[in-house]
C-alpha cells in the first residue's frame, strides 16, 4: 500500500472507518451498570513509539521489518512535541507548510512527512474473540493508519471526531500487536487555517470497546418542549426485546415500556424542561433481553 497517495488523495477521508454515532455508556449485565462498569476499556498505558522523519511508501513492509527494540515509551493521550519529538510550531493566517515544496493546491506537501508510530499489545481472550471489539481514537493529527499484528485495518482523517475501527476479523487469542501510525501532514491539512499551536500525534484518549454481536450501535433522540419523544435504535437487535426507562435527575422512574420495535414513540407529562438557571435533564436506560 502506497501510504502518500493515500495520503494526498482528496477522495480517500477514511478506510473501513466505523459511521459517526451519538455517545453513550454500555454494559454487559445490569450489575455492571449499578457499579459503572462500561463495556468501553481506556488503553492510553504501555505504548511504545519511534519517530522518523519521512512517512515510508509501504507501512506495512516497514512494519515487518521493524526492530521492536528501537521503540522508546510514549505518554498517551499527550502530543509528541511536548515529548521532545519535532518542533513546536505556532501560525495564524498562513500555512504551516507555507514555504514547503508543493506542487499544486491540495497535493502532497514537502519532500518528507514525519510519521510517529504507535505500537501497544492488547491481550485478547477465548470470551472475548465472540464479542465485536472496536477501536477508538478520540484525537489526533492528522492521518492515521491502523495496523493489527502488521495487517491493515484501516485510515482516518477525523481528527477531532472519534475515530472508531472494528478490529474483531483481526484479532486472535493471546497477544495482538496494535500499531498506529500518525502522519503530520495529509490532505486534510490544506483545510487547518486556525490560529493555534500546531502539534501530531494522540492528543486524545484510546479506548477498546467489547460488545455482544447484538448490541445497540447507535441511538436517535428527538423531544419537544410538550414532551412527545422519539427514540429511533440502529444496531443487530432486531431479535431482542427492549425496556425502556426514562428516569429524572433524582432517579426517579417518568416513563416506562417494553416493546420489541427499534423505533418508540411517547409523551411525557409535565415535563420538566432545561435551561441554564435550572438544568434540568433526564436519563436513558435501555435493556436488552431475549424472551418475554
Amino acid at each position: 500500500m502506497h501510504s502518500k497517495k493515500i495520503l494526498f488523495d482528496k477522495s480517500i477521508y477514511e478506510i473501513n472507518l466505523l459511521e459517526q454515532r451519538s455517545c453513550f455508556k454500555s454494559f454487559s449485565s445490569w450489575s455492571n451498570y449499578e457499579n459503572n462498569i462500561t463495556n468501553e476499556i481506556i488503553i492510553n498505558d504501555q505504548w511504545k513509539g519511534l519517530y522518523l522523519q519521512d512517512t515510508p511508501d509501504d507501512l506495512e513492509e516497514f512494519l515487518n521489518r521493524l526492530d521492536d527494540n528501537l521503540l522508546s515509551p510514549i505518554s498517551v493521550p499527550l502530543s509528541i512535541e511536548l515529548q521532545g519529538y519535532g518542533t513546536i510550531k505556532y501560525v495564524n493566517t498562513q500555512y504551516e507548510f507555507d514555504g514547503y515544496e508543493v506542487e499544486n493546491i491540495g497535493g502532497e506537501i514537502g519532500s518528507k512527512n514525519p510519521c510517529f508510530i504507535y505500537q501497544r499489545m492488547l491481550n485478547i481472550t477465548s470470551e472475548d474473540m465472540l464479542k465485536r471489539i472496536i477501536i477508538n481514537f478520540k484525537g489526533f493529527e492528522s492521518g492515521l493508519f491502523l495496523y493489527i499484528n502488521n495487517r491493515f485495518c484501516g485510515y482516518s482523517e477525523n481528527l477531532y471526531l472519534d475515530s472508531e475501527f472494528d478490529i474483531s476479523d483481526y484479532l486472535k487469542i493471546g497477544e495482538n500487536k496494535i500499531n498506529a501510525i500518525v502522519v503530520k501532514y495529509s490532505s486534510s491539512s490544506w483545510l487547518l487555517n486556525q490560529d493555534f499551536f500546531r502539534f501530531m500525534g494522540l492528543f486524545r484518549d484510546v479506548s477498546i470497546l467489547k460488545v455482544d454481536k447484538n448490541h445497540i450501535f447507535d441511538v436517535s433522540i428527538i423531544t419537544k418542549n410538550n414532551g412527545y419523544t422519539k427514540i429511533k435504535l440502529l444496531g443487530n437487535i432486531e431479535q431482542l426485546n427492549k425496556n425502556i426507562q426514562i428516569l429524572s435527575k433524582d432517579n426517579e422512574v417518568v416513563y416506562e415500556t417494553k416493546t420489541h420495535n427499534n423505533d418508540i414513540e411517547f409523551v411525557i407529562e409535565r415535563p420538566l424542561l432545561w435551561s441554564a438557571e435550572l438544568p434540568n435533564i433526564y436519563k436513558l436506560v435501555i435493556k436488552l433481553y431475549k424472551g418475554e
